[in-house]
């Protein structure tokens, strides 16, 4: 070994070397303050940030989970200045699709959101119970044809190109005879 190099200082850069990208699984999570520990091997992290898509004006929020495997990138090999890079699929926790002509959101409850290109085809799916609220106050504007399975409710009036449903009502009422009682109109 040449005596001009100091053993230590090789340890220590083989040290920060092999800290640069390490594959880990969290181990707790803190969500109000976006940070997690994450074990790799016998060495379990300091509180670290996760990677996110976005974190400015507009931010993004999908926190990892206890047990979910992770990368930690370090900055010069220094694990107390790391960031958690989610998630690589393990056996415990497989991929939830197998085509590339798909990409989706698949939650625990059974929910999934899902696009496939190749049929150019959107789909929203809730478990059993499962509830789904659109707030548009400026209103929303449908282009194609619309099909419903079950009922259709509304707390205003329903119009179509000609007049709305309580205009076909009024104009139904007046045509009854005087002397015959009508029945009362279906809301």
């Amino acid at each position: 070994m040449n005596p001009d190099i100091n053993p230590f200082n090789i340890e220590e850069l083989i040290r920060l070397v092999k800290n640069l990208i390490r594959p880990g699984i969290i181990r707790s999570v803190d969500y109000e303050r976006a940070r997690a520990r994450v074990q790799m091997d016998k060495l379990t992290t300091d509180w670290l940030p996760w990677l996110t898509t976005r974190a400015s004006h507009d931010r993004s929020w999908w926190a990892p989970e206890a047990g979910e495997q992770v990368v930690v990138l370090s900055p010069c090999g220094e694990l107390a200045q790391g960031f958690i890079l989610p998630a690589a699929y393990q056996n415990e926790h497989p991929a939830p699709c197998q085509t590339p002509e798909v990409s989706g959101s698949y939650y625990k409850d059974g929910a999934q959101i899902q696009y496939n290109r190749l049929h150019h085809h959107y789909d929203i799916y809730l478990p059993d119970g499962g509830t789904c609220t659109l707030h548009s106050p400026g209103g929303i504007k449908m282009i194609g044809d619309v099909h419903v399975t079950g009922n259709i409710k509304a707390t205003g009036d329903i119009t179509d190109k000609t007049r709305s449903m309580a205009a076909d009502r009024s104009i139904y009422n007046s045509h009854l005879d005087q002397h015959h009682v009508p029945p009362k109109p279906r809301q």
